[in-house]
């Protein structure tokens, strides 16, 4: 999977959890029913939180990124261009952004602390033998022909390598320290966890990364030490 390879060729300053479920509540804070994320990479290095959500549709893919909607021209093996399948789906790039509020209001809710939308970073992927045929408001047409397409807020790009680039060079505008990061990872996968073998691969990563802040914690101290 796109999403496997992303990571293989990220650092252990990452970890993304995969296919979690939250619930998600109303401005009142009633929950209001849940919300399924395909993926999460927290990114400890840069302070973000990235969030994927992946399609794969066979066929040719409209629609404008602003929209409600986007329309596929299904096509298979089974079906020719004359009695092809259209339907409608909701726009994938607002969903995400939906799951992006989902995990903000129930991080506020958990812990007190509202992260900024700054801090997260919105990707689509979408895989499977498609054309993408997308607008952007007042931008010119695009057509974009490939078997994974990857929405970067609201860019497409078919090169791989400058996603993982994006991804390892974020345009920080707001950013989480390293113990709220912690604290995140740790609420999202006790929330969603049901498997303890994989709860306890989070809490390797989690045990990791403190045991580094410590390492560069003491190391400050020693210099200053000297110092003085």
């Amino acid at each position: 999977k796109i999403t496997n390879n992303i990571i293989k060729h990220l650092d252990d300053n990452y970890l993304m959890l995969n296919d979690i479920t939250i619930p998600k509540y109303d401005d009142a804070n009633n929950q209001i029913g849940t919300s399924q994320i395909d993926h999460v990479i927290f990114d400890k290095k840069h302070g973000q939180i990235i969030v994927i959500e992946t399609k794969n549709y066979a066929g040719i893919v409209r629609g404008d990124i602003s929209g409600d909607v986007f329309t596929v021209d299904y096509n298979t093996p089974h079906t020719t261009w004359d009695n092809k399948k259209t339907f409608k789906v909701n726009n994938p790039v607002r969903q995400n952004y939906g799951h992006i509020k989902a995990l903000q209001k129930l991080i506020e809710n958990q812990t007190g602390n509202k992260v900024p939308l700054q801090a997260f970073t919105s990707y689509v992927m979408m895989v499977g033998e498609n054309n993408i045929y997308i607008t952007d408001g007042y931008k010119d047409k695009k057509v974009y022909p490939s078997t994974q397409h990857l929405f970067h807020k609201d860019v497409v790009s078919d090169d791989f390598a400058d996603v993982i680039n994006k991804i390892k060079n974020p345009t920080v505008n707001s950013k989480i320290d390293n113990n709220n990061m912690e604290n995140i990872v740790d609420l999202i996968s006790d929330i969603n966890m049901t498997k303890n073998g994989f709860r306890n691969i989070i809490k390797t990563q989690i045990n990791k990364w403190k045991h580094v802040n410590n390492l560069k914690v003491e190391i400050e101290s020693k210099k200053k030490f000297k110092l003085s």
